[in-house]
């Protein structure tokens, strides 16, 4: 079964501000699909699993706003999947992001 979970994460300028999503849990597989953000310039969207980073985009470099990134990383047992951004604008914003999660 698929499912979208929705995080709205604010960072002032300058700061990398990153969010819990999903963790990994006994008796679940979890695979994170996609994430999807709003198309901003100077933002760059990171995802991380526990410590490592496994995605690093710069919002502007993508396609299309509404195309999402492609992540395809099973969760293990005990696993934090955390997103977030970069922000390199001259001020505070908040991103909408969108993962995508199959879980069975």
């Amino acid at each position: 079964m698929f499912r979208t979970i929705d995080k709205d994460v604010t960072a002032g300028a300058g700061l990398e501000v990153v969010v819990e999503a999903i963790a990994g849990v006994s008796g679940k597989h979890r695979r994170i699909v996609s994430v999807q953000q709003e198309k901003v310039a100077s933002v760059i969207l990171r995802c991380y699993v526990d410590q490592d980073r496994i995605v690093d985009v710069a919002s502007e470099i993508e396609a299309l706003s509404d195309v999402p990134i492609p992540v395809d990383y099973p969760l293990a047992e005990g696993q934090s999947f955390r997103v977030g951004f970069l922000n390199q604008t001259g001020g505070g914003i908040t991103q909408h992001i969108m993962i995508v999660v199959e879980e069975t």
